[in-house]
Formats: C-alpha cells, sequence, structure tokens
C-alpha cells in the first residue's frame, strides 16, 4: 500500500517541528489515535479536516503540496 502524500508531509512537518501527535491533534480539533491513523495512511480525512491539521502546523494545503 502506497502511503499518500499529504500523510508523509503531516508526519515529517510534525517531527520537524518536534510536536507530538497529542499536541497536534489538540490544535486541529482531533484525537493523537485518529492522528496516528492519518499519518500512517490508514483513513482518509476530508479535506476540512487537512487544511485544520496542516494550519495547526503552520502550512496551507497549497504550500506543501506544491
Amino acid at each position: 500500500m502506497n502511503t499518500p502524500w499529504w500523510a508523509e508531509e503531516l508526519r515529517t512537518l510534525r517531527q520537524e517541528q518536534k510536536l507530538t501527535l497529542a499536541e497536534v491533534g489538540e490544535r486541529a480539533g482531533i484525537t493523537r489515535h485518529y492522528l496516528c491513523s492519518l499519518e500512517h495512511g490508514r483513513h482518509n480525512p476530508t479535506i476540512r479536516t487537512l487544511e485544520n491539521l496542516f494550519k495547526a502546523l503552520g502550512h496551507t494545503i497549497s504550500t506543501v503540496k506544491d
């Protein structure tokens, strides 16, 4: 199974900022368990959830996708 681009970006950005799953999840309004499953590509989030996650990491979808 191929991991989606956004899953790898989320994990990379979070780790670069030395943030925990719980910290990013709280900022984005999701649980750390759900964020973990997203980072591993096990679930497909809504666009709104992705936007909230990237915003919590100081980015937008368009800045990381370009």
